[in-house]
């Protein structure tokens, strides 16, 4: 029986190829069976079975080979033998595991003939590929995801290797095209043939400049193609991938898709402009279309008369600058500008009546509705006017404006439970909808109300509260609104929504209220689920994802065995938007929490100093993935508040995270603890970024805000770490807020009450 200083150097260093993974090397006897003359010691980590198993003769090697492989194996190794191979090489083939389980292998060894030339033993190694096989098969299936992707959005592909002058096109080039690949070899020359002539110097120029300047390139031009001759506009783009170690262009990829049907819509769309210019010249009201930046436009000649523009160039101008053009009509202009903002920050149709001076002198009253549009990300878009001359209208309605505004006020809740309260007799009286909210039958509802009624029918806990509301609004004057719960009288608990004003008489007295009820009970439930959907995705969506991001985190690690360049690239990619969607989800979750009140805060009497000091500790990762220094300046040592010290990390990691994003390479994010005259401790953090556009200012603690919300945007992050960081220092009655100047940088800064010593 040979010794493992024996077997191990020559399986090492004859048998050939050599094979990459958990390795058992094995001596089999050339005998029915494979007998196991010798067998590393790791044989019971790889395969389950102790050596004394094999080396005792109670177990033959082809008895642990899967059934349904066996014959293959044992017809591959008489291959060999009867070829004469030296060496014999068995791939992917199955192995039962002590446990049961199953295992894939490859298998090299090399033959050892005695003097009469026949084969004595086999002397190689077995190594387990099942994770390299699993790899190879996710890799196999991403490959065939990204082509059916560009299959579906109809991108053509192609790859430029300029070492060797070879060029791969997709089948969709060739669709594009209109050419049949079995009768074409790409190549850039063959590209060039269908470009349209008048763009082909245009195409290679830009092509040119990217092989002589290494970046990259995008532009739009024309084909036609070949079994049509159909003229197509298209759009390519192109990427340098790799260079040469002499710093030349190596490679180079692209895509290519046929915009057609986009060019045509563009054409539509300025037919359609055309159309609706036409269209709004023959309306008699003034209507204007600005952009999401205030900037005009479009408007039709009666908004230009009105608006004292006549004759100016005002496309493209906002309207604070077209006041600069306009003595007489300057503050009409400034006007229509701060109400335009008052629409914006409404966020829905928004109407007035605005007087404006005529040429003649005499004042004209305009009925005016501004209509603002948001993208789906919640930014501006654009501001629809449309003005209505109502001033013969409001000398006619001027006789009868007491009774107008009494029908204004019905037409304004009649789709509502309305109700009047003499504050003298407590007598209620309320329309039919209010019946039907507190679910008073035919018979109950021609019955006299009394505000006792209504506060029999409220919850017990609630009714304190609603006394003392309503008897604010009629001490003050002020209207009021609320929620709170009714029982009907069937018992059914539901919401409304209550809103008030107080009458007076002649004297100013209170002597009466008027309002409106509404059930929002429905309402109310449909946000309930809309919470509790966050919160099960978000759930459900962690438990799995966590497992993944383990295994890929072993993966990138070598855990599964060295990968390929471009194996690890992959992995690497998969990992990172596993963290990115786990950080996702927390925050998912920390909003969740601030909406339902469940987020935890453990409070006791904190150093702040110690707090900045360990989160910067936690973050220094921070400092090496953005190339920039933290520095920390603590001009107030002995400074302490009551707070959560995890959620104040969190803040602080927030913070930090945004400084470091967006700053230079080798900037300095400060990083100060100081206090103020008001008796309260001030952290700030402040970068050496751009600074944050003007029209992003007032969205900074949005959910979901972004200065940059593009797919290609350059930053990364959720758009919830300031909604998240904002509603925690409210919560230890702090203030958050921030300082910027576009060019110089941004300093965010939150304060909290001192401890009382």
């Amino acid at each position: 029986m040979s010794t493992s200083t024996e077997i191990e150097p020559a399986v090492c260093a004859d048998s050939e190829p050599q094979l990459e993974g958990p390795v058992v090397v094995f001596k089999w006897k050339a005998a029915e069976g494979w007998p196991v003359e010798y067998v590393s010691p790791n044989v019971e980590q790889v395969f389950g079975y102790p050596a004394e198993r094999f080396l005792s003769g109670e177990l033959l090697y082809n008895d642990i080979i899967h059934i349904d492989d066996r014959e293959r194996v044992t017809a591959e190794c008489e291959a060999y033998l009867q070829r004469g191979s030296a060496y014999s090489v068995h791939s992917n083939y199955r192995v039962v595991r002590a446990d049961g389980s199953v295992i894939y292998v490859d298998e090299a060894n090399r033959v050892v003939r005695g003097p009469d030339g026949r084969p004595k033993h086999f002397v190689g190694h077995v190594v387990d590929v099942t994770e390299r096989r699993e790899t190879e098969t996710q890799l196999r299936r991403g490959k065939a995801t990204l082509a059916e992707a560009l299959d579906i959005a109809q991108l053509g592909y192609w790859e430029w290797d300029l070492r060797t002058g070879e060029t791969t096109w997709s089948d969709e080039m060739y669709r594009i095209l209109g050419v049949d690949p079995d009768k074409m070899e790409p190549s850039l020359e063959a590209y060039r043939e269908y470009i349209h002539p008048e763009d082909v110097d245009t195409v290679f120029d830009i092509s040119r400049k990217v092989l002589t300047q290494t970046g990259s390139y995008k532009h739009r031009f024309r084909i036609r193609r070949a079994d049509t001759g159909e003229l197509r506009h298209v759009r390519g783009r192109g990427r340098v991938t790799e260079l040469s170690c002499d710093g030349r262009v190596a490679r180079m990829v692209g895509t290519v898709q046929d915009v057609t049907e986009t060019v045509r819509s563009e054409q539509l769309l300025r037919d359609e402009r055309s159309w609706l210019k036409s269209l709004i010249e023959a309306m008699p009201d003034g209507i204007s279309f600005r952009d999401g930046e205030g900037r005009w436009l479009l408007a039709n000649d009666r908004t230009l008369e009105f608006m004292g523009l006549d004759g100016f160039d005002y496309q493209g101008k906002t309207t604070c600058e077209l006041a600069e053009f306009s003595n007489s009509y300057g503050d009409v202009q400034l006007e229509c500008d701060r109400t335009d903002e008052l629409a914006w920050e409404q966020g829905e149709p928004y109407s007035f009546e605005q007087e404006v001076p005529a040429l003649d002198g005499e004042m004209h009253t305009f009925d005016v509705i501004k209509v603002p549009v948001f993208e789906d990300d919640g930014s501006r878009k654009g501001l629809l006017v449309v003005a209505r001359d109502i001033s013969e209208r409001k000398r006619t309605e001027e006789a009868l404006k007491e009774s107008k505004e009494r029908l204004a006020e019905a037409q304004r809740i009649a789709h509502l439970g309305s109700w009047h309260l003499d504050l003298d007799t407590r007598q209620v009286a309320w329309s039919d909808e209010v019946d039907r909210i507190f679910g008073r039958d035919t018979e109950q509802a021609g019955e006299p109300l009394t505000l006792d009624f209504v506060l029999d029918h409220v919850l017990e806990e609630e009714r304190e509260r609603i006394e003392r509301v309503t008897d604010r609004a009629a001490n003050t004057l002020e209207p009021f609104q609320m929620e709170h719960h009714i029982v009907r009288v069937d018992g059914e608990t539901r919401i409304v929504h209550s809103e008030g004003k107080v009458e007076c008489d002649a004297s100013g007295e209170a002597v009466a209220m008027v309002g409106i009820i509404q059930d929002i009970t429905e309402r109310k439930k449909v946000e309930q689920l809309k919470e509790e959907f966050v919160s099960i995705v978000s759930h459900e969506l962690r438990t799995p994802l966590t497992p993944i991001t383990g295994v890929l985190t072993l993966l990138a690690g070598g855990g599964g065995g060295e990968l390929s360049p471009r194996a690890q690239k992959m992995v690497d990619l998969a990992l990172r938007n596993s963290h990115r969607l786990l950080y996702l989800i927390d925050d998912l979750l920390d909003i969740q929490k601030m909406s339902s009140g469940e987020m935890d805060f453990h409070i006791r009497e904190l150093e702040l100093a110690k707090v900045v000091r360990e989160s910067l500790r936690i973050n220094i990762s921070l400092e090496h993935q953005n190339k920039v220094k933290f520095a920390f300046t603590n001009d107030a040592p002995e400074a302490t508040v009551r707070g959560d010290k995890g959620r104040l990390i969190q803040v602080l990691t927030n913070l930090l995270s945004n400084a470091a994003k967006f700053s230079p390479h080798n900037g300095v994010v400060d990083i100060r603890l100081s206090t103020t005259a008001e008796g309260k401790a001030r952290i700030s953090v402040s970068d050496q970024g751009p600074g944050i556009p003007e029209e992003f200012r007032h969205r900074v603690f949005d959910k979901f805000a972004q200065a940059d919300s593009s797919s290609t945007r350059k930053h990364g992050g959720t758009g919830l770490g300031l909604t998240i960081s904002k509603s925690i220092v409210e919560r230890l009655d702090g203030e958050i807020g921030f300082e910027t100047e576009l060019g110089e940088g941004t300093t965010f800064f939150f304060e909290l009450p001192l401890a009382k010593p």
